[in-house]
Order: structure tokens, then sequence, then C-alpha cells
């Protein structure tokens, strides 16, 4: 989760001042990256009722139908299946905004529309500039392994 914060900001999601929800308990630094100055965010706190199962209450919950909540931070040991971010999010910002991105991620590639937001998350995680250094990703890993293997057992070209 400490990987969002950035990419959300860099992609003109959220701006300082806005609101995110966080779901309570949690990891405590995740409580303290929203009001760092460099994201400046209010944060609404939703405790989760242990005489509920750890649950959130009714009134918690209706606390998330307030408009002025961008995100709402939850972190789950069971990992339930996410879902994919709608390409419509990006397609719906502002010229100005887009434009941003646009300087931003022009190093990386010429389609910044095309960008996947996996992707946004890598480069922004390392800082754009430094995305270069991001590592080799596990496809990447893998093919290299498997090319790897198949010169260490290839007889015939070997002499």
């Amino acid at each position: 989760m400490t990987y969002i914060f950035q990419p959300l900001k860099s992609n003109c999601i959220l701006h300082a001042k806005d609101k995110v929800a966080i779901i309570t308990p949690i990891f405590t630094p995740y409580l303290e990256i929203p009001v760092l100055p460099e994201y400046n965010l209010e944060v609404i706190t939703l405790e989760v009722e242990e005489d509920l199962g750890r649950q959130l209450s009714k009134d918690a919950i209706k606390q998330l139908e307030d408009p002025a909540i961008k995100v709402l931070y939850l972190v789950n040991p069971s990992n339930p299946p996410s879902v994919k971010m709608s390409a419509h999010v990006l397609n719906d910002l502002p010229d100005q905004d887009k434009a941003v991105l646009d300087e931003r991620y022009s190093s990386l590639t010429k389609d910044i529309s095309g960008l996947k937001f996996i992707d946004r998350l890598v480069a922004d995680s390392r800082a754009v500039a430094l995305n270069h250094t991001a590592g080799v990703s596990l496809p990447q890993q893998l093919q290299m392994t498997l090319f790897a293997l198949s010169a260490l057992i290839d007889t015939q070209s070997a002499g």
C-alpha cells in the first residue's frame, strides 16, 4: 500500500487537502504517510468494531457516502480479489491534468494514455527519473532463465 500514495498524487487523482478514508486498525505508517507535507491529505479514520467481528459499523460505512472522500485505504489479510482501475478514470481527467501526466511519463513511452496503471505504480514508486533502474520484471526474469537453461542443455550447438 505504501507505493499507492505517490502514483495517486502523480496521476492527479489526489490533491493536497483531499479527504481519504483509512480503515483501522492498520500498520501505523499507513496512517502517517497521508499527513506528510508531500501529500497533506485529510484523513477520515474508520475503525472496525470488535463486537461486529472486526467489521465496519453501518455508521462507519455511511461516512463513505461523503462524495468528498476520494480514496478508501484498506488492508485485508484475506486478500480478496481486486479490480482493475477503469481506464475512464484517467480519460476523464481535466486537460490540464492530462498535460501534467503527458510530461511526467514522456520519458517512458510516447503512448501515455496506453500506459498501464501498474506501470505507473512501478515508475512512481521509484520516481519516474529512476524508473530505468526499477529492475527486471518477473516475466523478463523468467524469459532470461529459460534462455539460460536452454543454452545450458543445448548439446548440439556446443562445439
